[in-house]
């Protein structure tokens, strides 16, 4: 169990990497927010991750399974937002609208890949 738990965290890790440098670019180029860095963008990525870890953490299966796909699909995305765009306020130190500009191509992204999967597992579950 705890080797799981650690080979996941690591992987957390890992794969925000990536996220970090496209979010720096973002924050850069459309947020236009001065002090973006990899280090903090890679704090937002991290953090954004943690604020959305504990929402779904309070989510048992019974809860998930009992809810619609699009209503799964839509907290998923007000999820996302609120955690991003918070994380990106605070660790940027910048306005809202610009966290919202640096986030939204993000969320967009995220919202696309979570509509696909619902899609996908809504065919695997029983009418």
């Amino acid at each position: 169990m705890t080797a799981a738990i650690l080979i996941a965290l690591i992987s957390v890790l890992l794969i925000s990497i990536p996220g970090a440098l496209l979010l720096r670019g973002l924050a850069r180029w459309l947020g236009k927010i001065e002090n973006a860095s990899f280090i903090n963008s890679y704090t937002v990525c991290l953090v954004g991750s943690a604020l959305m870890l504990l929402v779904w953490w309070g989510l048992t299966a019974a809860d998930m399974v009992s809810l619609k796909f699009a209503t799964l699909l839509v907290e998923s995305l007000v999820v996302t937002a609120a955690a991003y765009i918070t994380a990106g306020k605070l660790v940027w130190r910048c306005s809202w609208l610009q966290s919202v500009k640096a986030n939204s191509p993000w969320i967009v992204l995220y919202a696309g890949f979570m509509a696909f999967m619902f899609n996908k597992f809504s065919s695997l579950m029983p009418r």
